[in-house]
């Protein structure tokens, strides 16, 4: 109990020392992470409980895939499995899985190999596609599948849509967004300008909302899914594979710019997945931007 309330006091020790810095907000994304995530100005600071909050979850989606992890590859044998009993309307036993843990799922039959494709991975070993996405985004897409069964029955079933590509990209650029990766990372492509980076407001309405809800980055990566998959199937062209896979950064960038627009107009008493849904749907007419992330 005395270590808890240390732990408290040195946190809003650090939290006021911050706050007196008195920076802008520009300073603060430079500065350390510390600084980005305690204070801009006094109405958007974070709460203790938010922070922590927002600590929690930073924690949880940083870790990267590892095929020797037997939880990750429970997580990915998961995916595997309610993809077949959507595909086949049929349960798939224990006995009945493919993937066996001696192989590590390095030796596959055919239609598991076609199956991962079909989900949208390069080949038909997925453990290398999990790059940029890390553990997080896998578990994005078995989230997605537990809660939008049809939507992804759609989704792996339209041609030249990669559901897994996309799930990992969007994944990336959303922690991106919201300064849950590795600071090192952060501050790299803060430089290179590649990435939209969320304002003190918008971080502070996340959070806020992210202390209630627990599955918030998970409900709003889901809802971006349903944009990038509509806007895809509207601005997909009777082209090459090739031609059609350049239209996923660009229309996941468009996303990213959508929940942060959001956020922006956001006032704490909204729902911010009623919001991101209804914009959502008002951007499916908006102009594409073609030039690449």
């Amino acid at each position: 109990m005395k270590n808890q309330e240390g732990t408290e006091e040195k946190l809003i020790e650090n939290l006021n020392e911050v706050r007196n810095l008195n920076r802008s907000p520009d300073q603060i994304i430079e500065g350390t992470c510390l600084e980005r995530t305690c204070c801009c100005s006094s109405q958007n600071d974070l709460t203790i409980s938010e922070y922590k909050s927002y600590q929690n979850l930073k924690k949880s989606v940083i870790p990267s895939f590892d095929e020797n992890n037997p939880i990750h590859e429970e997580s990915l044998r998961e995916l595997l499995n309610s993809t077949k009993k959507i595909l086949f309307n049929k349960d798939i036993s224990e006995s009945q899985d493919l993937i066996s843990e001696a192989t590590s799922m390095k030796s596959k039959n055919s239609e598991d190999e076609q199956i991962w494709r079909q989900i949208g991975f390069q080949t038909g070993n997925p453990h290398s596609d999990f790059r940029a996405g890390g553990v997080f985004s896998l578990n994005v897409m078995n989230y997605y599948v537990k809660n939008h069964e049809s939507k992804y029955k759609e989704m792996i079933n339209e041609k030249y849509f990669t559901f897994a590509l996309v799930s990992i990209k969007l994944s990336h650029f959303i922690r991106m967004y919201l300064y849950l990766l590795p600071d090192n990372e952060i501050t790299v492509n803060k430089k290179m300008g590649k990435f939209v980076f969320a304002s003190r407001k918008e971080l502070k309405l996340f959070c806020y909302t992210l202390f209630e809800n627990r599955n918030l980055l998970f409900d709003i990566i889901s809802a971006l899914l349903d944009f990038v998959h509509q806007k895809f199937k509207i601005e997909k062209k009777d082209l090459s594979e090739a031609e059609n896979y350049l239209l996923i950064e660009p229309i996941i960038n468009m996303a990213v710019q959508i929940l942060k627009n959001t956020l922006n107009d956001l006032e704490l008493t909204d729902n911010i997945t009623l919001k991101l849904k209804f914009r959502c749907n008002s951007s499916l007419s908006e102009k594409l931007n073609l030039i690449p992330i």
